[in-house]
């Protein structure tokens, strides 16, 4: 759009990204596989257009204002970034080293975990599991409006399945079918090994029934392991550095169900293995707490500068009254 005489486009630009203007073009976009915005839309779109001094005026305020706001936006995604790397580095460094600073360590042999603590083994994680290292079936169910949930890649999510991303639900018939190959269950470790989220990781702390599919490798680890201890280690820095040198690429990136199941893991003692989870449980709690305070704050900051530009674009505050400061 090219502004005429009386109008100024930076005002313009305001104008549109306030929320109920988003709202109107959302509403009046049409289209079956995609949607669009036809040019009759923007011709009788209808705005509160105020004198051309007053609307440089709001344009230059809100530039100011909402460079502020996205600022203090940056340093809460910057301090969510620092708090995620140290969450990881935490875990890793627990993982391959123990919580007991004085043990004494041994190279573990593979250079991307280092040393481990001296009475460690290190194994092949096709060792660590009861049955065989499986996924999903390789076919697209046909998708029912009810019945078992059936998860893809994409509801590994924070460490756990979220079944509000599941792909959809199968009758209890397929889902029978399908459990003889893999039927989930509690304490299962999950691993996406195809996909642009290959590598990712969910503990299944679940009883509800439901099953998955091909992108999803499921780990169900023996007595001797703990099941939270294998999710920790599967989803830490030495374990994902493997899969990245390993796994091969088409149009994604995918590891094979061979490659994953000879991926190696340190093992500590069952006894250590849970001190270890405990610890960690115990120290991340901490770090999520500061994640989820500075995601409310960035929450709380883009409803501002939302609220700001369309209070600002439709009169409802006079700028005039705010320095720009």
């Amino acid at each position: 759009m090219k502004p005429g005489g009386n109008l100024y486009g930076g005002f313009l630009f305001r104008v549109f990204q306030s929320k109920s203007n988003n709202s109107y073009f959302e509403v009046s976009a049409k289209g079956v596989t995609r949607y669009g915005l036809g040019t009759e839309v923007f011709l009788n779109f209808l705005t509160i257009l105020p004198p051309l001094e007053e609307q440089t005026t709001i344009a230059h305020f809100l530039d100011h204002k909402t460079a502020q706001i996205d600022a203090a936006i940056d340093k809460h995604r910057q301090l969510i970034e620092l708090l995620q790397e140290h969450r990881a580095a935490l875990i890793n460094e627990a993982v391959t080293r123990g919580i007991n600073p004085d043990a004494p360590m041994k190279d573990s042999g593979i250079e991307w975990i280092g040393e481990v603590p001296a009475h460690w083994d290190r194994v092949a994680l096709k060792r660590a599991v009861i049955t065989k290292i499986t996924d999903g079936p390789h076919e697209t169910p046909e998708f029912l409006d009810q019945g078992i949930p059936f998860i893809s890649a994409e509801g590994v999510r924070e460490g756990r399945v979220d079944f509000n991303y599941k792909r959809g639900h199968i009758s209890p018939e397929v889902h029978e079918i399908y459990s003889k190959k893999c039927k989930p269950q509690k304490g299962d470790v999950f691993i996406v090994k195809s996909g642009s989220t290959t590598g990712k990781v969910a503990y299944v702390d679940t009883d509800i029934e439901f099953n998955i599919w091909s992108p999803i490798a499921l780990v169900r680890p023996k007595e001797e392991f703990d099941g939270k201890y294998l999710f920790y280690f599967c989803g830490s820095k030495c374990f994902q550095k493997q899969i990245q040198l390993f796994w091969s690429f088409g149009t994604q990136p995918n590891i094979g169900m061979k490659v994953l199941e000879n991926l190696y893991i340190a093992v500590p003692t069952v006894n250590e293995q849970q001190q270890i989870v405990d610890y960690i449980e115990a120290e991340t709690a901490r770090i999520d707490e500061e994640i989820t305070l500075a995601r409310q704050e960035i929450a709380l900051l883009e409803e501002y500068r939302q609220s700001l530009i369309a209070e600002a674009v439709t009169g409802k505050i006079d700028v005039r009254d705010y320095p720009l400061t």
